[in-house]
């Protein structure tokens, strides 16, 4: 049998021209962006599985300026509050620090006071420790001071 003859009775081998091959194409090859948009999804997933609670501040903060007044006063106390303020120094070194019987102190003095009065705080109820950073204070530093006060004992901590 001559080629012709097996042309004539059917294909019996495809095309393999150019124009045979641009008109199997029928859309982008959408494999590749899969693929990619798969991994980016296991890695989001994976590291939001990563944070835990050591990333973020638990901060205790007041509703309003009556926290913790009954309105008989008759009965209660207002809960003990203390300030502890933070200030950025001009050096460019750690905030000094306001509070605890400090002034302008550093935040190791801080830890050592907060250590030193909270036996005879918490002997009580259970004060509020509010943290006021100032302008230009980095934020650290906060978190020392924020450390400080619950390595001492202090489990109502708040910033402002």
């Amino acid at each position: 049998m001559s080629r012709r003859s097996s042309h004539a009775m059917g294909k019996a081998f495809r095309d393999r021209t150019a124009l045979a091959a641009h008109e199997l194409h029928f859309g982008p090859n959408m494999t590749p962006m899969v693929d990619v948009v798969m991994v980016i999804l296991i890695f989001f997933m994976a590291s939001t599985a990563l944070l835990g609670p050591e990333w973020f501040i638990d901060a205790h903060l007041p509703e309003d300026e009556t926290v913790g007044i009954v309105q008989d006063e008759r009965f209660t106390l207002p809960e003990v509050r203390l300030e502890v303020t933070l200030t950025a120094s001009e050096g460019g070194g750690s905030a000094r620090v306001s509070g605890f019987g400090i002034e302008g102190g550093t935040l190791d003095e801080l830890a050592r006071a907060a250590a030193a009065v909270a036996p005879d705080l918490l002997a009580g109820d259970d004060p509020i420790v509010v943290i006021s950073p100032g302008d230009g204070v980095a934020y650290q530093d906060v978190v020392r001071a924020h450390d400080a006060c619950t390595a001492a004992g202090f489990t109502r901590v708040g910033l402002r």
